[in-house]
């Protein structure tokens, strides 16, 4: 819970006892658009490297993540806000491909009950509560399942992380 509030608001790292200096420097997606796709651009070309030698072992603790992101904002000319949003991107790319090649029906992706919704009653286990068909969370539900993704509410997120490790699915 903390963790989410820091990402929403740097400033609530300050009041969770986060670590205010990294949550303020590095959790700003990139405005402009053309830097996005230079920085995602730059992120898929790192990470093309790593599919004959696996995942470089430095990648694997936050602090080495970081220490590829950096370079990476610096060359696209992104400032230090930045950073944070390059390692998801980072991350995002090296599993990118091995979770859309999964087979239909093995691929999970979380989604939480919208907001406006009415709220969720003790033991309802259904999919994610939208508050109409044309709710944002709706459209996303919708379109995962068109795609062949299997679509859990966060409310399940610790049964469906079970199921990933219990091999149901591929990926989440």
């Amino acid at each position: 819970m903390q963790r989410s509030a820091a990402l929403r608001r740097p400033d609530a790292a300050v009041r969770s006892g986060g670590d205010s200096a990294v949550a303020r420097q590095s959790l700003a997606c990139p405005g402009a658009k053309p830097l996005r796709e230079r920085l995602r651009a730059m992120a898929a070309d790192l990470v093309a490297g790593w599919k004959a030698d696996g995942v470089p072992a430095m990648v694997r603790a936050a602090s080495g993540l970081r220490g590829l992101a950096e370079p990476l904002v610096r060359r696209a000319g992104g400032g230090p806000e930045h950073v944070g949003w390059t390692m998801v991107t980072i991350v995002s790319e090296y599993w990118r491909e091995r979770i859309a090649s999964g087979p239909q029906g093995r691929r999970l992706i979380l989604l939480p009950d919208c907001p406006a919704a009415e709220p969720r009653q003790p033991g309802d286990d259904g999919p994610p509560r939208t508050c109409g068909p044309s709710c944002g969370i709706a459209t996303i539900w919708a379109a995962a399942r068109d795609s062949g993704w299997a679509v859990e509410p966060t409310a399940r997120a610790v049964a469906a992380i079970g199921s990933l490790v219990t091999g149901q699915y591929d990926g989440v």
